[in-house]
This record gives C-alpha cells, structure tokens and sequence, in this order.
C-alpha cells in the first residue's frame, strides 16, 4: 500500500515478509504506521500453511477506472498509479500499452504512469480505452478505462424557408432536428441568413419566423444546434425565398398642366415595403358617363400625358402601382379637365352718359354676349378699355353670368375702344377680336386761380390751374380785374394742362381786387374762375403825433399810416426801446434833459424809414423845508425859558439839482437884541442844522434862502410854530 509502513514481527525467524521467501505457518504481529508520522497500530497475523522455502510474490492488479463527461475537443489525464494493486514495496508504475478498444473519434496517450484521453469533433458518447500496466520488471497487469463522452450537437436537416408574399417582409423556416445531440440536450437553434440582408435569430424550436426581411430580394437560411457544449456545424443552405408585398394605394395625384385635349398628371410614389414598383396605372372616368380610360406608364416615371380628351367634360382622375406581387389599391381620385381657349366674345355695345358742360367724367354702360368655356366653366368676363389707340387696360372683371359692365372716362376728347375677353377655368382668355369705339368732347372744367401780392409793388400775381379742356385741349386763358385791369395768356394754344400758367398784373390801386379767369378749348369757355387779393406797397413810417412831458417823463406818441397790409411790428430805439405794435412810449428820469428816440414801422411791405422824436423835461419845483432844530429853555438873559424857549435853525432841502449856497435871517424886535443871520452850504436832498438860538418872543420870523446851480428859493416862516 503506497506511504504506509509496514513491519511484521516473527517470533521465530528473523525475515520479514517482503524479502522473496514465503513463511512457514506461525503467528505474528504486524506493525502499521504512516510515513513520517508518530502513530501505528498492530495486526496480529496468522500464516497457515507453507514450508520453510521463499515463495514468488503475486502480480499486481488494476482496479476499475472511468473518466466522465469528457466534452469534444477536451483532454483529460488520469494517474493509474491510483488504481494499480501491487505487492511490492515499491512498485514502479509504468503504462506499456493504450489503446481506444471501443468508440469513434477519441485518442488516447500516456506518459508515464499518466494516461491522457482527447474527444475529437462528434465524438460516440461511450468509448473504452484498454491498457497494460507494469509494476516492476516482467511484471503487468491488464485493464481499462470507461470514458463517457459529451460533443456539440450535429447539423439539422430539411430546411425549408417559405416567404411572406401578402404582409411581406418575413418568412417561416422550417427544419428536422439533429440525430446526433452530443449526449446533451439542445438548447436551441439559431436561424442565419443571406440575400437582401444579413442576420440570426435565436428560435426554441420548428418552425421559425423571421422578421425584417427586406421585401423583393432573395433569402437564403441555414441553422444550428446548441447544447451545453457548444454549437454544431450549420445546416445545408434552405431554398430560396424572396419575400414581397404589394404597394399602397397611389394618392397625391394632380393636374400638373392642361392643354386643348389634353391633361398633363402627376401622382406622388406609393407606400412601398415590397419589391420595385413596375408601372402605373391611370383611370380616367368622364362625368358624361362614357368609358373610363385607363393608361399604363412604366415606372420609375411619376407623370404621363392624356390627349384625346372633351375638353368640356370633367374626368376623376386615380392611379395604382404594379410590382411582382401584383397591382396595389388605387388612390383617392382627382378631379381634372382638359382646356382650350374660349371663342372670342361679340363686340359690345356702348351707351355713353351725359358729357355735361362741366363734367370732367362720363359714364359708358357696356353690354355683351355670353361665349362657351370650351373647358372648365367660364370664371369671369373682362372688360378692356384704351384710349387714343394706347395700351388696353382693365375695366372690371364680372361674373360668369353677368353681360354688363359700367365705365367711367374722362371728357377730354380721345377715342376710346372697347372689347370683352372670357376666361374659363383654366385661366385661358378668349382673344381680343372684337372692338367697339367712341369719341368724348365737352365743356372745359373749371380753372382754379389764386391771386397774390407777392412784393410790396401794388401789383398782384394771379396763378391758374387748368384742368381737363374736355377736347384736345385749350386755346386761351383771358383774365379781368375789378378795377378794369384785363389781358390774355396762350393765346393760340400752348396752355398745358395741369401745370400752372403765371400771370403778373400792372400797378393796381391798394384797394381789395377781385380777378375772373376764362379758359377756351377752342370750341366752348369754361365757367368762370375768381380770386380775390389786396395789393400793397412799402410800409409808411411812423407820423409823430401829440408828444408830451409831465415832470421827468416824456411820452412819445405817434400814428402808424398803412399802404394796403396792417402794421405787424413797431421798433423803438434810443432814451427808449420796444417792440410790437405800439403808438407811445414813455421816456425819462431826469430834470431839465432832453430825450430822443427814433421809431419805424413794420408789415408785410417790410420795415419803414425811422421817424426820429425829440422832448426835453422841465425843472423841479425845489423843496425848501425850515423847523425848529434843538430846544433851549434855561436862558433867561436870551429870553428862553420854560414858558417860551428858544431854538436852533434846522433846514432842508430837495430838487435843488446840485449842491446849494444857503443863509438865513431873523430881524429882533426886541430893544437891545441884534439880527441873528448865519450862512452854509449842502448837498442837496441834505439837512442842516445851525449852532446858534433865539427865541420867537425876540425874533417872531425866520427867512431862508438857498441857491443853487439852477434852482433858488427863499421861504420865511414863523418861528414860534415854523
């Protein structure tokens, strides 16, 4: 037994059992331990039998072996030594021969004592490998190893493929499960495909659909198995299968164009999930109730053109697509119809209006007969009007039911022509063929005039506007004025209409002026135009009118003569200044001065020539004004006591106009007293006030006297109550 140590006690020899001798019968003990541990046990052995002489050791011996679930394209390696039974103490395990005595597709090597067993592609699911095994020299031992073996499944078989040819875009795969499944259950299958695309798709079982098919291209299917192991080899490709559908209906048809007899249509391409589509087809149903046509066009084109048509019929108009399939549903319908140009509308009649001496319009009433559409019903008439042979131009547009129409046009002699075109409902017009004229002549219109005054000459200026001479146009324009004034412009002809005629009158009194114009278109005056104006000349100047002063002020005053406008603005310069329109003004400040100022007038004439006005202010009355001063009560010897005090001078004085020299004097008229004078100068506006006092019982009266430059007085008062 490998790693275990044996060791058997004889009692009555001395060799072991391992030494190539056989024992006689005795007892023993054998002793067993594990190599390299501490722990044996002992047998006690009886040997029966044999004889004093060695005897030869027994063979060795393989047990049973097995190796399971070996999978394809795996190796496993087994250890014989494991299974070899041999006598020896050591025994050399060594494999002599292997061979695979039973199944397919396995191998079988050793090296050593070491046998390795490999599955090949689809290996049997059992095989048996025999081998020969030695534990020593010239001595063997036969066995075998069981394999159980697990490998991927083999190919399916019958695959069919059969295409969706309605909703298209699949197919149903068919196929026959494998023979061989490896030992192990399948899994599942796997369906791939080729053609108008490429993919796989995992599927439980038989049969499977496939989704996603392009429609209209060809398919081919192959499929494999899968177990636990792997996948195995794809089957035989299936047949072909080319899955399709029809195509949808055929909408967005149109009338991309019409002429006489024929209708150019359009159509938009159709929901297609199946192969290519391979023409189309128009049907065309009269609303007359005739035969439907029907016109195939070969794709890819989208548009086609169909003659032959009424062009006074309608046709619902429809398509449908063809492919390999078959022919899709037709679309919604469209209604069409094919168009000619409607015949030429008779000449129409014309009845003019009044043409009025002033009317610088005229009514024309215009009537016609109806024509035939030759196409979609008629959508309006049109009625054209020129004239003088010029460009036509458009009235009014009717209703398809109305045959009249009403025109204004202007009185200005010119010819006009009239004709009616009809449009059918293909926008096609009849030709202008049929003409019918006539000529308008009236009274001029009224001029307009204005008249205006221009310059301050005492002329006026007369602007006349003329409007339509209602012929081919004027010959004159003549002009009066109320004062008897007259002339003539254009005479011959030569007047333009619109653009204003300028005429400048003589010298004209300055008085409100009524001017009459009339116009002449050769053959008729108009009526009378009028316009008013007032002439004028150059502003007058100021005249000075009752000028007067009054103490320091000067009030200047004056008229304002006019010459056919209102004065406007008055200036003023000089001792004074102002504006606006004024006839005084007041000037001053000052005592015996003399101011000046000059004035001028204003008005549409323009400014006057200034008027120059001079006045000089008179002198003051001056002011001379004498009080008693201070008051002295306590001289008895001047008489100036309680009863009758004396007082000093006290003067002042005013409108002197500059400082004054003044004196005063009191006469006494009492025995024994002198006159009391004194004398001094002062600024005038000032007060004085002197150093002496007397009383009045002395001297009853005071005179003061001031002089100035220009000014004197003199005042005497009393002095007991000054």
């Amino acid at each position: 037994m490998a790693g275990v140590q044996r060791q058997l006690g004889h009692p009555g020899r001395g060799r072991a059992p391992g030494d190539g001798h056989r024992p006689r019968a005795c007892a023993a003990t054998l002793t067993i331990g594990v190599k390299g541990g501490t722990t044996t046990g002992t047998v006690k052995v009886q040997v029966i039998g044999g004889t004093d002489e060695e005897a030869p050791l027994p063979p060795p011996r393989l047990r049973p072996m097995a190796i399971a679930g070996l999978q394809e394209g795996q190796s496993q390696t087994l250890d014989v030594a494991a299974y070899l039974d041999s006598p020896l103490e050591k025994p050399a395990c060594s494999i002599d021969a292997e061979s695979v005595t039973a199944g397919q597709n396995v191998t079988a090597s050793h090296s050593g004592c070491l046998l390795t067993v490999t599955a090949g592609k689809a290996p049997s699911l059992t095989a048996t490998v025999s081998l020969t095994v030695s534990d020593g020299p010239g001595r063997s031992a036969s066995g075998a190893v069981e394999v159980t073996l697990l490998g991927r499944p083999g190919a399916p078989t019958g695959v069919t493929a059969q295409a969706d040819r309605d909703a298209g875009g699949r197919a149903r795969v068919g196929w026959v499960a494998p023979t061989y499944d490896g030992g192990s259950p399948i899994r599942t299958y796997t369906v791939n495909w080729t053609g108008g695309s490429s993919g796989s798709l995992a599927c439980s079982a038989s049969p499977c659909t496939i989704e996603g098919l392009n429609n209209g291209q060809d398919y081919t299917f192959t499929v494999t198995a899968t177990n636990a192991v792997g996948t195995g080899d794809p089957s035989a490709p299936s047949n072909v299968a080319r899955p399709d559908t029809k195509p949808g209906p055929v909408n967005g048809v149109t009338m991309a164009s019409r002429g006489d007899g024929q209708l150019s249509i359009a159509w938009q391409a159709p929901d297609n999930k199946g192969s290519a589509v391979s023409k189309f087809s128009l049907r065309l149903i009269a609303s007359d109730g005739s035969s439907a046509r029907t016109v195939d066009v070969a794709a890819p084109a989208m548009s086609t053109t169909v003659t032959g048509l009424n062009n006074e019929v309608q046709y619902n108009v429809s398509a449908q697509a063809w492919n390999e399939v078959g022919a899709g549903p037709f679309g919604a319908a469209t209604l069409m119809q094919s168009a000619g140009t409607p015949p030429a509308v008779g000449a129409p009649t014309l009845s003019p209006g009044g043409l009025g001496p002033t009317a610088d319009l005229t009514s024309v009433d215009i009537s016609w007969s109806a024509t035939r559409p030759n196409g979609p019903p008629l959508k309006n008439y049109t009625v054209y009007r020129r004239a003088g042979g010029g460009a036509w131009q458009v009235v009014a547009t009717t209703a398809p039911n109305t045959f009249t129409a009403r025109d204004q046009v202007s009185v200005n002699g010119s010819r006009y022509d009239y004709v009616v075109t009809a449009t059918n409902g293909a926008d096609l017009v009849s030709p202008q063929a049929n003409v019918n004229s006539f000529t308008a002549i009236g009274q001029p219109a009224n001029p307009s005039v204005s008249a205006s005054t221009p310059s301050p000459d005492k002329t006026a200026t007369l602007v006349v506007t003329l409007g339509n001479p209602h012929a081919t146009g004027y010959s004159s324009v003549r002009w009066t004025s109320s004062s008897g004034a007259s002339g003539t412009v254009c005479s011959g002809g030569g007047c333009t209409v619109g653009s204003p005629i300028q005429v400048r009158t003589g010298t004209l009194p300055t008085t409100n002026q009524t001017f009459t114009v009339v116009a002449n278109n050769g053959s008729q005056d108009s009526n009378p135009a009028s316009a008013q104006v007032h002439p004028f000349g150059p502003t007058p100047k100021p005249v000075e009118s009752g000028t007067s002063v009054s103490g320091q002020t000067v009030t200047f005053r004056w008229n304002l003569p006019t010459d056919g406008r209102p004065i406007d603005n008055v200036e003023v310069r000089g001792a004074a200044s102002g504006s606006g329109v004024r006839t005084s003004i007041s000037a001053g400040g000052g005592w015996d001065t003399t101011y000046t100022i000059e004035v001028r007038a204003h008005s549409e004439g323009g400014w006057s020539a200034w008027t120059t006005m001079s006045a000089k202010t008179a002198l003051p009355t001056p002011v001379l004004q004498v009080s008693h001063g201070r008051k002295v009560s306590n001289r008895p010897d001047q008489l100036c006591d309680p009863v009758s005090p004396c007082y000093s001078v006290r003067v002042h004085i005013d409108n002197f106009l500059g400082p004054a020299s003044c004196n005063y004097r009191a006469n006494a008229v009492t025995a024994g007293y002198g006159d009391n004078t004194d004398s001094w100068s002062m600024a005038d506006g000032s007060t004085w006030e002197g150093s002496g006092y007397f009383g009045y019982l002395s001297y009853p009266r005071v005179t003061v006297t001031c002089t100035s430059a220009k000014q004197s007085k003199s005042v005497t008062v009393n002095w007991q109550n000054p």
